[in-house]
C-alpha cells in the first residue's frame, strides 16, 4: 500500500476523536444540541484477502473505507447503510531519466474502488454492539500508471489508466461498535468483516504490463472470480 495513502488514513483516524471530543452546537451557535445523533461517519483501515482464483493471482492488499450511517430512531435497530472504500493491491515503479537532466519516477498501482447501499442491523445499546450489514453496489477494478516528478512536492506529471473494469457486487458484513464515548455524540472504535462477492472481473497485476524495446506497451489482463474479504479497523462518529 502506498505510504501516502497510510499516513492519509492514519491522520484521519488520530485527529478525528480528539476533534469530536468538543460539544458540537447549533446553526444559531449559540445554544447547545439535545438531540440524540441519527446520522454516523467511519472511516477505517482495511486488510483486504483474495479468496479462490483471485488468491491465486494477487497477494493480500490494503487500503481504506468510509461509511455512512442513518438511523431513523435513536433506540431501534435498524439504519440504512452507504460505504466506499478503495483497495491496493499491487505497485510497481521504477526511476528513469526521460531527458539528460530530468529525473522522474513510473509508478503503477492496481486497486479496487468499491460502492455500495444497504440495511444495518444492530444493538442500539450497550457496552459491546455487534451489527450484521449487507450492500448491493458496484466495484471498479484499474490499474492507473502515472510520472511523479523527482521534486519536493513529488507532484504526478502525467497519469493514464492501463486497464479498467466494473463488476456489479454484493457485500455481506459483521462487525462491532465498541463506545469510547456516550452521549448525544457518540464516538465508537469500529471492527469489522466484509465478504465482497465480485463475480468474474477482468484485471492487471505486478508483472501484467511489459515495456517493449520498440516503445511500445504489451498487457496481459486477467480474467477470473474476484471476490475477497476485507477487515477493517476503524472508527465512527455521531454528528
Amino acid at each position: 500500500m502506498r505510504p501516502k495513502l497510510v499516513l492519509a488514513a492514519i491522520a484521519v483516524l488520530a485527529l478525528a476523536a480528539p476533534s469530536l471530543q468538543s460539544q458540537t452546537l447549533d446553526g444559531d451557535f449559540m445554544r447547545k444540541r439535545t438531540t440524540p445523533s441519527r446520522a454516523f461517519f467511519g472511516i477505517g483501515l482495511l486488510v483486504a484477502q483474495p479468496l479462490g482464483a483471485l488468491d491465486e493471482q494477487i497477494d493480500v492488499g490494503g487500503g481504506v473505507g468510509a461509511h455512512f450511517l442513518f438511523q431513523p430512531a435513536r433506540r431501534i435497530p435498524f439504519a440504512l447503510r452507504a460505504d466506499l472504500g478503495y483497495i491496493l493491491y499491487g505497485q510497481e515503479s521504477r526511476r528513469f531519466r526521460p531527458f539528460p537532466r530530468i529525473e522522474a519516477e513510473l509508478d503503477t498501482d492496481h486497486g479496487i474502488f468499491f460502492a455500495g447501499i444497504g440495511p444495518q442491523f444492530m444493538i442500539p445499546r450497550g457496552l459491546l454492539r455487534p451489527y450484521v450489514t449487507g450492500s448491493v453496489g458496484l466495484s471498479y477494478f484499474a490499474t492507473r500508471s502515472s510520472i511523479e516528478g523527482r521534486n519536493s512536492e513529488g507532484e504526478d506529471l502525467l497519469s493514464t489508466t492501463n486497464h479498467d473494469d466494473v463488476t456489479f457486487a454484493y457485500t455481506g458484513a459483521a462487525g462491532l461498535y465498541i463506545p469510547v464515548k456516550k452521549g448525544l455524540r457518540p464516538i465508537s472504535i469500529d471492527l469489522g468483516a466484509r465478504y465482497h462477492g465480485n463475480g468474474t472481473a477482468e484485471y492487471l497485476r505486478e508483472g501484467s504490463i511489459t515495456d517493449n524495446p520498440d516503445n511500445t506497451v504489451s498487457f496481459t489482463p486477467i480474467k477470473s472470480q474476484a471476490n475477497l474479504i476485507t477487515y477493517q479497523l476503524g472508527i465512527t462518529v455521531g454528528f
